[in-house]
């Protein structure tokens, strides 16, 4: 990590796990988008939605990415939250899916919308 952040790094140490993920020991080297993307981080975290809604928001925006890291990452993460195998290949197209209820459906939808619109937690 950025020895020239000590703030920020007691903060990562402090917000995420240990051993703390490769994706935020990546972003150490760039420490503004490291606080913002911890910021976010946290925000999903503390929203009141179910693991299972929260994992398919953060699914939804690693497919709208095309992030094969978010996706593969947050994979183990979906089936523990109750995501079905069919459910977790089918998020990349939940509109036409008949796999998803109206909230499960309106949760993507949202999420796929606030990526779209690069809207921030702030």
């Amino acid at each position: 990590m950025a020895e020239t952040q000590p703030a920020l790094n007691e903060r990562l140490l402090k917000e995420r796990k240990v051993p703390t993920g490769n994706i935020f020991l990546a972003l150490a080297n760039a420490p503004a988008i490291l606080g913002d993307f911890l910021t976010y981080a946290n925000a999903v975290r503390a929203a009141d939605l179910s693991p299972k809604l929260r994992e398919m928001a953060i699914l939804t925006v690693g497919y709208c990415t095309n992030s094969e890291y978010e996706v593969k990452h947050h994979h183990s993460h979906g089936l523990k939250a109750g995501l079905t195998e069919e459910q977790f290949h089918a998020i990349a197209h939940f509109e036409t899916s008949d796999l998803f209820d109206d909230e499960e459906k309106a949760v993507m939808a949202f999420a796929k919308e606030f990526h779209a619109e690069r809207r921030c937690f702030r």
